[in-house]
C-alpha cells in the first residue's frame, strides 16, 4: 500500500529515525537547529528521490533555514504528533514523537523504500556525530552560500573551502 508523503511527514521520519537510531523510542532531538540540519543535509546529501520534501532553504542566522520547517513544527505540537520541550538553562528545545506521532511514523516508515530509510539513518548518523559548532563547519564547508547571515563567527584558520 502507498502512502502520499505530506511534507511534515519528513519531520516525523526524521524524529521516528532518531528514536530508531538511539535505540530508544522516546529519544529527542536537540534543538530546532540540529532538526533543520538534519533536514538539509537529508535534502542536499539524501541522493534519493524524497516527494514533497523540503526545498525552500535561505541563509539565516545559523547556516541554512526553512522557514517552513518551523511553521510545520508548530502544526504538528498542534494535531498532538509531537512534543516540544524547553530545557532549564538552556536556550533551545527538544522535540520528540508523542504516542501518536510514533504510530503515524510506524505506518510511514512502513512503506518507504528500504534506501531512503538508509540514507535517513545515514543523515541522522551523521549529524549525531557532530558537536553543534562542527555541525554549522561542516555545513558551512560545504555549502559556503547559506552561511552569508550567520551569526556564528568562524575562527581564524578553519578552512571554509571546498
Amino acid at each position: 500500500m502507498a502512502i502520499k508523503m505530506e511534507r511534515s511527514d519528513w519531520l516525523i521520519t526524521i524524529l521516528h529515525s532518531q528514536a530508531g537510531r538511539k535505540g530508544k523510542i522516546d529519544d529527542p532531538i536537540e534543538g530546532s537547529i540540529r532538526l533543520m540540519k538534519d533536514v538539509f543535509l537529508l535534502f542536499k546529501e539524501g541522493n534519493v528521490e524524497l516527494p514533497n520534501f523540503y526545498a525552500d532553504f535561505v541563509p539565516y542566522l545559523y547556516g541554512p533555514c526553512s522557514f517552513i520547517v518551523y511553521r510545520d513544527l508548530v502544526d504538528l505540537k498542534k494535531s498532538g504528533l509531537i512534543d516540544e520541550m524547553k530545557l532549564p538553562n538552556k536556550r533551545w528545545s527538544t522535540f520528540r514523537l508523542t504516542t501518536k506521532g510514533q504510530e503515524k511514523a510506524e505506518e510511514i516508515f512502513n512503506v518507504l523504500s528500504e534506501e531512503v530509510k538508509k540514507r535517513i539513518m545515514e543523515i541522522k548518523g551523521l549529524v549525531d556525530g557532530f558537536s553543534f559548532l562542527s555541525l554549522l563547519l561542516y555545513v558551512y564547508n560545504r555549502y559556503p552560500e547559506y552561511m552569508t547571515k550567520s551569526i556564528i563567527h568562524i575562527p581564524r584558520g578553519i578552512n571554509l573551502g571546498s
